[in-house]
């Protein structure tokens, strides 16, 4: 007698079929399924594992007598493997839906809900049971979960009861799968007919339900805490209810702010009491009063804290109770409220003495009078002295030197010179007007010309070549009287050059630049 036919489903065949008609049915099976042919890859792995037993006399013999928990203590300690499937375990999860090796199957489960609660800071104070309301799916009643009249189902034929199916995409030799849920019974691997549908539920085995749960909130409980109400979730047929779980959002307080287990709380008092002292009631959370003093002779200064210990919020777990802290806020009278210059004076008399200042007779003295200011941050430039000197950063370096630019502007490209950096379009024109002549009225003073001269006239002349050759967008008009003061400097220079004999040298270079300047002018600018 055979004890698992799992196997020869996989093929279907009867157990008794003779070898011929098994491996008929496994070359069947194998066209059917094979991947490339646009078949399961879980099915080809069960072909596989049927062919591995199957087909071997002896493990079929275990098999038969046995079923796959035979197979698997007679090869528990064999090193050999099925195709497709990596050990005798994996064949047996394979067949068995994952339940080979000792494991309960967890049942499925309904969704959680998740809703919060608002709360006040007395509620969690002294704990308390609220009310809440949950929209929840339950059971059908009339069916039982099972969406039909009479409780019967088919498989659904487009998935064939796995709730999963297939969808081929082919892109030319290439073949894609992809699995979901299956359209035509949501996954559940059954179908109903319309005609034997349930009437409450509408074949959907659940329906919508609107249920009030009540909730405990325990002393002490905090803000954003979350309490677990088991099996109120969800419901789905066949498995466990989900579970509801309540948020609890604190409201805002008009006297006490929580921080942990601690209140704060904000006290007005005026001068006079900061100064001789006071009496103040404060009502707790949990209703009864407390009477605090504070004696004269200690004044309190403003946006100071006292701290009241064991009167703040209670924690379960401890056992014990956090502090109640004050925050004073000392007000002061408003302006004008001496009236008298006796009552000036009698004021004087009892607080401590002003500060005393010598005054010369004989200087005098500019008064300025001082005005209320509003303190910010943004009404104070970021600077930095040191010793006695305005530094500015890097960032000041950038705002004064690295300024946007307009993107529809001229585009003006600076040439490092060593030791200057000259923008051609501007610096230029400002040499030749301011340094060109400067050069040349020292030559004349000292009947000779300095090497500072040739120096910047070779850099500008330079410098007016390689913008040229880097095809600058730069206005020709301006570029062509620029080159027109070089042309004038030059000259100039030469002729001075002319009365002394040993500048030869400077004099060939200077002519050369001439040369080139006034070519430049002539072919590239007319």
């Amino acid at each position: 007698m055979v004890v698992d036919t799992s196997l020869y489903d996989v093929l279907e065949v009867k157990p008794d079929a003779t070898k011929e008609q098994i491996t008929a049915a496994i070359k069947k099976k194998s066209l059917e399924h094979h991947p490339d042919r646009g078949g399961s890859h879980e099915m080809m792995q069960k072909v596989n594992a049927a062919k591995e037993i199957l087909t071997d006399p002896q493990k079929r013999h275990t098999y038969d007598r046995y079923g796959l928990k035979g197979i698997r203590s007679d090869m528990a300690e064999s090193d050999s493997a099925f195709s497709g499937v990596s050990s005798i375990f994996d064949l047996f999860d394979l067949i068995t839906g994952g339940r080979s090796r000792g494991e309960r199957s967890t049942p499925p489960k309904g969704s959680d809900i998740k809703q919060a609660l608002k709360v006040s800071l007395e509620e969690l104070y002294l704990g308390t049971t609220k009310t809440v309301t949950v929209n929840r799916k339950i059971i059908c009643a009339d069916c039982h979960g099972a969406g039909s009249q009479d409780g019967t189902t088919h498989e659904c034929t487009n998935c064939e009861g796995t709730g999963i199916e297939t969808i081929i995409h082919r892109m030319g030799p290439f073949i894609q799968q992809i699995q979901s849920k299956c359209s035509s019974c949501d996954g559940n691997g059954r179908t109903i007919d319309w005609r034997n549908r349930c009437k409450n539920c509408n074949g959907q085995k659940l329906f919508q339900e609107t249920k009030k749960l009540d909730v405990h909130i325990t002393h002490g409980s905090q803000d954003r805490e979350t309490i677990k109400l088991s099996g109120q979730g969800n419901q789905i047929p066949n498995g466990e209810s989900g579970n509801v779980y309540i948020i609890l959002d604190q409201q805002p307080h008009a006297i006490f702010n929580r921080n942990g287990d601690n209140l704060i709380m904000k006290l007005e008092i005026n001068l006079t009491e900061s100064l001789c002292g006071f009496q103040r009631l404060i009502n707790l959370l949990d209703g009864h009063t407390i009477l605090i003093k504070h004696p004269a002779g200690k004044p309190i200064i403003p946006n100071t804290y006292r701290c009241l210990k064991g009167y703040g919020m209670p924690n379960r777990h401890t056992h014990s109770h956090g502090d109640l802290i004050i925050h004073f806020d000392v007000k002061f009278p408003e302006e004008n409220f001496i009236t008298t210059d006796s009552q000036r004076q009698q004021l004087e008399a009892l607080l401590p003495s002003k500060t005393p200042i010598r005054l010369n007779k004989k200087k005098h003295y500019e008064e300025a009078e001082m005005k209320e200011y509003e303190f910010s941050g943004e009404n104070v430039h970021k600077q930095h002295f040191s010793n006695g000197h305005h530094h500015e950063t890097a960032e000041d370096d950038d705002t004064h030197f690295h300024e946007s630019t307009d993107s529809a502007a001229p585009s003006l490209q600076t040439f490092s010179l060593y030791p200057y950096s000259i923008d051609v379009y501007h610096k230029t024109i400002i040499a030749c007007q301011f340094s060109g002549p400067l050069m040349l009225l020292i030559a004349i003073f000292l009947k000779r010309t300095p090497t500072i001269v040739l120096y910047i006239l070779t850099i500008i002349g330079t410098t007016l070549i390689f913008d040229h050759m880097a095809n600058q967008d730069i206005d020709k008009k301006n570029l062509k009287q620029c080159l027109q003061l070089l042309i004038t400097v030059v000259s100039n220079t030469i002729n001075i050059l002319e009365r002394q004999t040993n500048q030869s040298n400077e004099k060939h270079i200077l002519n050369n630049l001439q040369i080139t300047i006034i070519n430049l002018l002539d072919c590239n600018l007319s």
